[in-house]
């Protein structure tokens, strides 16, 4: 039996934990037991009925999250952490060696130097600069400077780690930036034309070990797939691969693109994207290698196909109200048949 524990349990914010969850079970591997992880009782991950057992814990910037997490790993045995939000992975790659050598959890993440070099919007922005790989024009910014923005053309997105929200004009771009009270932010011209996503797996370090590449059909009001295609695109692979290669990354990423003629990288994400179910559906089960990669196993991943369509959908979730009190004071249950778990 294998134990994975996956975070980032809320669908309705866009957290891409119960898509990994969904690929898992695509596997048809009867040796799995998942578990999931999530810092609010109200994730609606936790009554999908897809979990062997849920937990909530707190955050990784709380100091009680490893005693937490050792209490999980003593009890469920874990074997494999998936991590499925960028401030996960951040935080969680400080503790790897603490969380692998005292817990006995393997996590597929980078290095603490590796992040660094793309933890935020700025950050990445600079790496893409000094690599020169093709994005749209950018420039940091911030209240301060606004006026030195004379050549940058509306519209334009406004990028910090809250996420990406169009301006078009000064005025709204001011109004923007005083509401998210960022230090800095990425200013970026908007470009027309499609967009694509590659979600990729990098194993070795610096190597594309497996990837499956979506067309976005249509997408929310904060850039999130709602219906995609898979399609071949070799100038996103050729990109990938030299991005992947002089950042030395191991591990998910998604990465996204938008252009007509020429495609730019518009947006990084350091772990799975929400759609990553598409990627099992597609023939090659990402999630599913990462879990295999982590327990130092071969698994061989095929080539994508392609006209493989997602469409993302809601699904309502009805329990009975006590017994959310009861997972809100125990902070723990046992998925399948709702039984509570007093603490």
């Amino acid at each position: 039996m294998i134990t994975v524990a996956v975070t980032g349990l809320n669908s309705f914010l866009g957290a891409p934990g119960m898509g990994i969850v969904h690929a898992l079970r695509l596997s048809k591997d009867k040796s799995l037991r998942i578990i999931g992880i999530d810092y609010s009782p109200f994730s609606d991950g936790f009554f999908s009925g897809q979990l062997d057992g849920t937990y909530v814990i707190p955050t990784p910037k709380d100091s009680k999250f490893l005693v937490e997490l050792g209490r999980i790993a003593k009890t469920d045995r874990i074997d494999v952490m998936i991590p499925s939000l960028d401030a996960e992975v951040i935080l969680l790659s400080r503790m790897k060696e603490k969380i692998e050598s005292d817990l006995g959890i393997r996590l597929l993440i980078p290095d603490p130097s590796c992040i660094m070099r793309v933890r935020d919007k700025v950050a990445q922005l600079r790496f893409l600069e000094e690599n020169r790989i093709p994005y749209p024009k950018s420039k940091v910014a911030s209240l301060h400077n606004l006026n030195e923005l004379t050549d940058i053309r509306f519209p334009v997105l406004i990028k910090c780690e809250d996420g990406a929200f169009p301006a078009f004009n000064e005025e709204e771009m001011s109004v923007i930036m005083r509401r998210l009270k960022r230090r800095k932010f990425v200013v970026q011209e908007y470009v027309e034309g499609d967009e694509y996503s590659i979600c990729l797996l990098a194993y070795p370090k610096g190597e594309i070990y497996g990837y499956v590449i979506q067309k976005k059909m249509a997408q929310s009001d904060i850039g999130a797939t709602l219906v995609g295609v898979t399609v071949d695109r070799q100038d996103v692979l050729e990109i990938s691969r030299d991005f992947v290669r002089k950042l030395g990354w191991i591990g998910p990423m998604e990465l996204e693109f938008r252009g007509r003629d020429k495609l730019y990288l518009t947006d990084i994400n350091l772990r799975f994207p929400a759609w990553v179910s598409l990627t099992a559906a597609a023939g090659v089960n990402l999630p599913y290698a990462a879990v295999q990669l982590a327990l130092g196993r071969r698994y061989e991943v095929g080539k994508q196909r392609t006209g493989v369509v997602i469409v993302r959908t809601v699904r309502d979730v009805h329990i009975n109200i006590f017994d959310l009190f009861k997972f809100s004071k125990s902070r723990q249950f046992l998925g399948q048949d709702n039984k509570f778990i007093a603490q």
